[in-house]
Formats: C-alpha cells, sequence, structure tokens
C-alpha cells in the first residue's frame, strides 16, 4: 500500500497503481482529483486508488498504514 501526499493531478498515484499498488492519492485541489479519478477509470485503475481531498497541514494518515510514502512537488 502506497501514498501519495500532495498528489495533484495524481500522475505518481496512477503511476503506482498501474503497477499493481493500492495508493491513497491525497490532495486540497477537488479538480485536480476529479482529473485524477477520470484518468484512473480510463486506465482501468480506479479500484487500486483511494483519493481523499485535504489539507496535508492537518490530514494525519492512520498509523502504519503504508508501505511506500512520495511526496514531490509538495
Amino acid at each position: 500500500r502506497a501514498l501519495d501526499a500532495g498528489c495533484g493531478h495524481g500522475a505518481e498515484t496512477l503511476w503506482l497503481a498501474a503497477r499493481g499498488w493500492t495508493i491513497t492519492g491525497v490532495d486540497f485541489s477537488a479538480s485536480a482529483l476529479d482529473h485524477g479519478r477520470s484518468v484512473a477509470a480510463a486506465l482501468g485503475v480506479a479500484d487500486r486508488v483511494r483519493w481523499v481531498q485535504a489539507d496535508l497541514g492537518a490530514w494525519t494518515p492512520p498509523i502504519a498504514a503504508y508501505d511506500l510514502v512520495v511526496s514531490l512537488y509538495v
């Protein structure tokens, strides 16, 4: 399981999902997450991605929930 903190449109989220990861993408932008959802559906990986709209300054991930955390361009 992976977490993409500050995922934006979800480029890394989608890349990891396409390679078999179950991933949570977190970002504050609803429009960016909507874009990510659309692309995930088109790629056939929507079932591997959970999208969360949240501010990373306030959002706390569950303890020990992820094996990989990426945070690029935050």
